[in-house]
């Protein structure tokens, strides 16, 4: 009974049937398994193709997942710190009332020496007092070579940041040279060194290059870090002298307890002319808005391959389906109800949904080391395969779903179709878009190729035009959002003004306890520059109680400005700007006030602007944070706690 040809197997089950009477759920299997046996090449081909967009789907929504959440996990895995307070130097008693706060995880203490190594902008390097950085809080993972040992003076393992500002690698050595305590005494007073540094020199051996999350922002790839062992601080306490301490600190529950802890560090450690407190979100800000912009890329792809894979995989299934068309006569002839014509169709769909969705799994599987990428496959803890079971159980119910459903429908309207006659379906088409096109008077050269443009045919000959246009559409649509987003993208890479960049030359003044406002050095008398300014940067003000890097512009040459997007950028010292997140987190609006707090003075302020604030000091959000002019700016400036900056175009 069963043709040679494929698409005839129907009609020889169909003679089959005709030949000797047979119940009808006996008539549908007998039909099913012979469509089965002759289309089974078809049937393959649909498996297979569902498995490649399944496939390609589940891996891109789980290396979406992947890429966002390898940062937190990056952070989870070194358990970095939360918070860092800096102050003089504190007492043992001080220390461990601190260190026995119940919101304190863990804490390592670092002496801050005044070490300037070859070819680096650092001017203070720090050290560890014991084995609890590096083990506890702040890990690090090596990259190449290994971990310094904890009793060698002069081991050092530094950041990919400064190895590759320095080129340097496992074995080389970095030289550097130090001040004494008494050189460092001098210049915490104010007073200008009569000297050069004249501590000890340092010739420091590069046993192994590490990665921590810092590495991964602006800060770590343009200046990198490295801590001395305790083993170098306990030799050189009093031969180098310390400019000041910080603490690293990690909470018990993260963003919830810093706003408690900072108020307990301000009672403890209060008193010290160097204290100041720094949120560590923004030395990752940087690395976190690129992740979150390669994640949103995931998922965009995602939704236009499924889109497209779908519209495809519903043209083949249907195609596939619709070959029954023509039997669909001798099939209801015989006895079948049209919820078992339907039903002959079951077999091949679920072949299909499942067989599909093995082999979607099994691709998302084999795709997952590929995930994450960029800046995201550099904080992943775990690279290699990995299986997102949540993607796959419910990616796997979801192509299921949708292939069953899809030849339902098929099923359905092939079922409907006994008799197609001409004459009905071109005064269909006459009502239609052809009928417009002849009212409106167009050439008869036009009216037909419409009309053969818009008609599907039928039975073996009818091609899916509905679907093909759906298809079309989604195509165009997927491809201009893919070239819409990397022009997007592009757009702000070739504008600096764009990230906040508003100018073409920046300067750091190293001079230490030049205060803003102070000397300018004649940085305006500078031939060839058409506008100079001071900016001022700090990275703890308080606005309305959270702690945020600011930004202050102080023109001495023409203008040079923040970037507003919103508003204006501050002209008086009763205004101030925020970023975009900044004004999201504090849930206020341009026009509204806010409450800004400095060591010495807290005032009331008017938002009169949204800025983008350029990456310049610290690893700088480009949407958090404050822009101040440079008078508005100057009650809150903490002489402790502060980069000068001159930037020029």
């Amino acid at each position: 009974a069963v043709s040679r040809r494929g698409t005839l197997g129907a009609e020889g089950c169909v003679r089959a049937m005709a030949g000797r009477e047979v119940p009808n759920t006996t008539g549908v299997g007998m039909v099913a398994r012979h469509r089965l046996r002759s289309r089974w090449r078809s049937v393959l081909a649909l498996t297979l193709l569902v498995g490649v967009v399944g496939g390609l789907v589940l891996g891109t929504v789980a290396g979406a997942r992947r890429t966002g959440s390898a940062l937190s996990r990056f952070e989870e895995t070194t358990r970095s710190a939360e918070m860092q307070i800096s102050t003089g130097k504190p007492t043992e008693a001080q220390l461990e009332e601190f260190a026995a706060l119940p919101a304190v995880e863990a804490m390592a203490v670092l002496p801050q020496y005044l070490i300037i190594p070859d070819g680096t902008q650092l001017v203070n390097v720090p050290a560890t007092v014991d084995d609890r950085f590096g083990t506890v809080i702040d890990r690090s993972r090596v990259i190449e070579g290994r971990q310094p040992d904890p009793d060698a003076v002069d081991e050092i393992a530094i950041g990919e940041g400064l190895a590759d500002l320095l080129d340097l690698g496992v074995g080389d050595r970095l030289h550097a040279i130090s001040a004494t305590p008494e050189q460092v005494a001098q210049a915490l007073a104010g007073e200008e060194l009569d000297a050069p540094p004249s501590g000890p020199e340092l010739d420091l051996e590069v046993v192994g290059i590490v990665r921590r999350p810092l590495d991964l922002s602006e800060l770590g790839s343009s200046t990198g870090l490295f801590v001395l062992t305790p083993a170098f601080n306990e030799e050189y306490a009093d031969r180098i002298g310390v400019y000041l301490t910080t603490l690293r600190v990690r909470t018990v529950d993260g963003e919830a307890d810093l706003a408690g802890l900072e108020a307990e560090a301000d009672r403890i450690f209060g008193d010290s002319p160097f204290f100041s407190v720094v949120n560590l979100e923004g030395e990752i800000a940087g690395a976190r808005n690129a992740i979150d912009v390669l994640e949103l890329a995931l998922w965009i792809f995602a939704g236009v391959a499924a889109l497209a894979g779908a519209v495809a995989i519903g043209i083949v299934l249907s195609r596939e389906i619709s070959q029954m068309d023509a039997h669909q006569p001798m099939l209801s002839a015989l006895g079948l109800t049209r919820r078992q014509r339907v039903a002959v169709h079951a077999p091949m769909a679920i072949v299909v949904a499942l067989g599909g969705g093995c082999l979607a799994v099994l691709g998302a599987i084999a795709l997952s080391p590929r995930f994450p990428i960029d800046v995201a496959r550099r904080a992943e803890p775990d690279l290699g395969v990995d299986v997102d079971g949540v993607v796959l159980a419910a990616g796997t119910a979801v192509i299921a779903v949708l292939v069953l459903a899809g030849a339902v429908l098929a099923a359905v309207r092939s079922s409907r179709r006994v008799v197609v006659r001409e004459e009905a379906d071109e005064a269909r088409l006459g009502a239609g878009i052809v009928g417009m096109a002849a009212r409106a008077g167009l050439p008869p050269t036009i009216s037909n190729g419409v009309r053969m443009a818009f008609h599907r045919g039928h039975g073996r000959s009818a091609v899916p035009l509905r679907s093909a246009i759906v298809g079309g559409v989604f195509g165009v649509l997927g491809v201009t959002a893919g070239l819409v987003f990397a022009a997007s993208l592009q757009s702000v890479i070739d504008a600096p003004p764009r990230f906040g960049w508003t100018w073409d030359v920046t300067t750091e003044d190293q001079v230490v306890n030049t205060p803003c406002g102070g000397d300018t050095r004649g940085v305006e008398q500078v031939p060839g520059l058409e506008a100079v300014a001071e900016l001022c940067y700090g990275p703890g003000l308080q606005v309305d109680g959270r702690t945020v890097p600011s930004m202050a512009f102080r023109p001495l040459l023409g203008t040079v400005e923040a970037e507003a997007v919103e508003g204006r950028v501050p002209s008086g010292p009763d205004e101030i700007a925020l970023g975009a997140e900044t004004l999201d987190v504090l849930d206020k609006e341009i026009g509204d006030t806010v409450r800004v707090a400095g060591p010495e003075a807290t005032r009331d302020l008017e938002i009169v602007g949204q800025v983008v604030l350029p990456p310049i000091g610290l690893g700088q959000p480009l949407a958090d944070g404050a822009v101040l002019t440079g008078e508005g700016h100057d009650p809150f400036f903490d002489l402790n706690n502060y980069y000068r900056y001159f930037v020029a175009s």
